[in-house]
């Protein structure tokens, strides 16, 4: 079969890459995903090894680093209004840090056993957070500084997605008219469907073992199945 397109290189000289210095995960150097989260004119890199973030302005290329509670390993920044609000995820802690930007000032969340990944609502208010050690997912009210709600899902879950996009942030968003949540269960072989207003549970959803990521076009959802070598295909015009 041939390409639907090619594309020729246009490149002609190397592309000029800045590196900033940052701190440490913990463990060995390179065995562990590290989160990165951008907004506006900054980016925040969590610094597991430390206890802290470093937070950088792209515009100017200063630096600064934001105090956070024990091994912070999840992050994403929101638009609430009043500014910037980073909020990471303390997975040794099971606590969330909400911090100011780029002044650094913290509110501490208690939240459920091992946070592990997140999604903020589009419209900068909501942050919902996956407890992979608690088997839930915490809602935190980000004008209020404060967990709303806990909701039960399936075994370990870790990546979360929402729906429709979320416009002032850039993770795990897809494209549709409706607002929810898919959790998916690592352990449990399912995927969790949240009501993104509600914070009810529209469906569980069986899949493939081993699950790991999934994407989204406007009617059916695709989720990677690495144990079982295979896509398992949802229809989301029946999660209702």
């Amino acid at each position: 079969a041939m390409p639907l397109f090619r594309f020729a290189a246009s490149y002609a000289t190397a592309q000029t890459v800045n590196r900033f210095t940052v701190g440490t995960t913990a463990g060995t150097p390179g065995s562990k995903h590290r989160d990165i989260a951008f907004e506006a004119d900054y980016v925040l890199i969590p610094n597991t090894g430390e206890n802290n973030l470093t937070l950088i302005n792209t515009a100017t290329g200063d630096q600064r680093t934001i105090a956070a509670g024990n091994t912070p390993s999840v992050v994403d920044i929101a638009e609430t209004g009043g500014g910037l609000l980073a909020v990471i995820g303390n997975a040794a802690s099971n606590t969330i840090t909400l911090a100011n930007l780029p002044t650094g000032n913290v509110t501490t969340v208690a939240g459920g056993q091992t946070p592990t990944d997140m999604t903020i609502r589009a419209d900068g208010k909501v942050a919902f957070i996956t407890n992979a050690g608690s088997n839930d997912v915490s809602v935190i009210d980000l004008l209020d500084r404060k967990e709303i709600a806990r909701i039960p899902v399936g075994k370990r879950p870790v990546h979360i997605y929402q729906t429709p996009p979320a416009s002032l942030s850039t993770k795990h968003t897809a494209g549709d008219a409706k607002n929810q949540i898919w959790v998916l269960n690592d352990d449990g072989d399912s995927v969790t469907v949240i009501a993104g207003d509600t914070y009810k549970v529209l469906a569980t959803i069986a899949v493939g073992k081993g699950h790991h990521k999934c994407a989204f076009s406007p009617t059916r959802a695709y989720v990677t199945n690495i144990t079982s070598g295979d896509v398992s295909v949802i229809d989301r015009t029946s999660v209702k």
